[in-house]
């Protein structure tokens, strides 16, 4: 038996060997790229802990699931499910053009596609060579074999290409992956911005029910010159659910790429944000913030390339573990050697609730250039008892105390985000996963702008 057999050849059984009815069957280079993805997959199988990116997250539980193929065709008691969770999710941005996918299909949502967005299927099947520049290149079967079967699988998802000069557009992504079994759903996006466009685009991960599902989702993206985008990326994913996305992005000449990403949720979550500084004067933004309760994984790397000269970036991420939660955050910021007047910073934060969580931490900076300003650091620690104290000096219970400090920790990166409508529900999120703060003093008083 071989490797990928004995781990993630379960996968490749659920799936089946030869993708069918899948989007640009047909396509010259859709099937190249399918067909290369899914013999990296045969070749490699799912990642080791035996490679040092994954030495912290161990996915062998994932090879011991009995998964099955997920299809948007669900009972009537799974369709109300999602309904709900697609409404959960759009709260508060209900008048933000909206697409549902269900299990990687697009099915439409609270407002009929318009504007910039439009299926992955449906350009396949009308206009394939637009997306051929774009589709499979930076999330492609080299970086694991999660990206390997999102590229060979893959069904639908969203194709967002702003023009020239577009006044500010905003969109929601809410992939929903549902069912009563296992089931393995993908999810793929690709968002391009031409020249001196300007976007925001949401994407929201969910779950329903309480069945083990694994999620895959890959996202690129490509800026143009002077484009600017607000990226979120929101997983809260059921507690027995998994996530495992990947996001590449590249930055042209002064364009500004800004990202936000939380994960409060899901038994297992890993995601590898890429972003390359592809040009001069090129910037971007990676902010973060993570929760782990119970016996929660998660796990973020990330990776910001300075190719070409006076490039900025600037990292913040933060992370709270309760209970027995593991959390692993990897930051590399690398410097080309013609990336000259560089300004790079990169911050990881965690704060520890129980004696039992645990967190590995590792910024790090690699600089090949001598003209450079650039800070990385890292911090673990709990709840200063002083301000413990002062805090019940003025009124508050132990508990409120605490809680009110964990918020206070957690407040740097909500403020980064500048949708108030995401603000409020992260706020609500970490509500959830904290429910020992749940009666503290209202949310919109304690992150109020």
């Amino acid at each position: 038996m071989s490797e990928t057999q004995l781990f993630g050849g379960n996968l490749l059984a659920a799936l089946g060997e030869q993708p069918e009815n899948l989007p640009g069957l047909g396509v010259a280079w859709i099937d190249d790229r399918r067909r290369r993805a899914l013999a990296a997959f045969r070749d490699r199988g799912l990642p080791h802990p035996r490679e040092e990116a994954w030495r912290y997250t161990n996915v062998t539980p994932l090879t011991r699931t009995a998964f099955v193929p997920t299809t948007s065709a669900l009972s009537a008691e799974q369709q109300e499910l999602v309904a709900s969770r697609a409404e959960a999710a759009c709260a508060g941005l209900e008048e933000v053009e909206t697409h549902i996918f269900v299990n990687g299909c697009h099915t439409g949502g609270p407002k009929l596609p318009a504007g910039a967005a439009v299926s992955i299927r449906a350009t396949l099947a009308e206009s394939p060579g637009l997306l051929e520049p774009y589709l499979g290149h930076s999330v492609n079967e080299s970086l694991n074999g999660f990206s390997a079967l999102n590229t060979a699988f893959f069904d639908d998802g969203a194709f967002i290409h702003v023009a020239p000069a577009q006044p500010a557009h905003t969109v929601h992504l809410v992939h929903v992956t549902a069912g009563d079994e296992a089931g393995l759903s993908f999810a793929r996006n690709v968002i391009v911005l031409e020249p001196q466009a300007h976007a925001t685009v949401i994407e929201t991960y969910v779950s329903t029910g309480n069945a083990a599902h694994l999620c895959t989702a890959g996202t690129e993206i490509i800026l143009g010159e002077g484009a600017l985008l607000e990226h979120y990326r929101m997983q809260s994913m059921s507690a027995e659910a998994s996530h495992v996305g990947a996001v590449e992005a590249s930055i042209g000449t002064a364009a500004t790429y800004r990202a936000h990403h939380v994960s409060i949720g899901g038994k297992l979550s890993r995601v590898d944000a890429n972003v390359a500084l592809d040009a001069e004067r090129a910037a971007c933004e990676l902010n973060g913030l993570y929760v782990v309760t119970g016996r929660q994984h998660s796990d973020i790397h990330t990776r910001i390339q300075h190719r070409y000269p006076d490039g900025r970036s600037d990292e913040l991420f933060k992370g709270i573990l309760d209970d027995y939660g593991r959390g692993v955050f990897n930051g590399l910021v690398e410097v080309c050697p013609d990336a000259q007047r560089t300004d790079s910073t990169q911050a990881n934060h965690n704060l520890l609730l129980s004696e039992n969580a645990e967190i590995d931490t590792k910024p790090e900076l690699q600089i090949f250039a001598d003209d450079v300003k650039c800070a990385h650091g890292a911090t673990v620690g709990q709840l200063d008892d002083d301000m413990v104290f002062y805090l019940r000096s003025r009124g508050l219970d132990e508990s409120q105390a605490r809680a009110t400090l964990t918020y206070a920790f957690a407040e740097e990166v909500v403020h980064r985000m500048s949708m108030p409508a995401v603000r409020h529900q992260v706020i609500e999120s970490l509500n959830r996963a904290l429910p020992q703060a749940a009666e503290l003093v209202p949310s919109e008083i304690l992150f109020e702008q």
